[in-house]
């Protein structure tokens, strides 16, 4: 590329999962990483509440809940 530049790309870092997780856990339990405050669960009929949440930041992570009838 042209003045040096790069692109880079990052999936899920450098973390190591039998590391890093343990550590988000003690993290958590200390109450220093609320990550159950930035997701909210959607039914999968709210998909359109879920993105305009997204959109609008007032939450971080939405999830769709979808029911199976088996």
């Amino acid at each position: 590329m042209l003045g040096n530049r790069q692109v880079l790309s990052v999936i899920q870092g450098d973390a190591v999962p039998q590391r890093f997780i343990p550590k988000l856990i003690q993290l958590y339990e200390r109450g220093r990483f609320p990550f159950d405050r930035l997701l909210k669960f959607y039914e999968f009929a709210k998909i359109s509440q879920a993105i305009a949440d997204s959109k609008r930041g007032s939450i971080a992570k939405p999830v769709l809940l979808i029911s199976c009838l088996i």
